[in-house]
């Protein structure tokens, strides 16, 4: 079980990322999965799933993502 403590969320990090070029489409996810089809890292590492990631930035978890 993951369980999410509030105090550690950035509610402004998803902002932060779509103020980047290139992070601009992170504001309209909807978890369709079509990063994770398409995601080149996937072949290097398999384990890795952009979906934990974009959903980890959405919800503000910064350090998890950054680390």
């Amino acid at each position: 079980m993951y369980v999410i403590d509030s105090r550690n969320l950035d509610p402004n990090f998803k902002n932060q990322i779509a103020s980047e070029s290139g992070g601009e489409g992170i504001l309209n996810c909807y978890a369709c999965g079509s990063c994770t089809a398409r995601c080149p890292e996937m072949d290097v590492k398999p384990d890795w799933n952009p979906r934990v990631i974009i959903r980890k930035a959405l919800l503000g978890l910064k350090e998890e993502v950054l680390s």
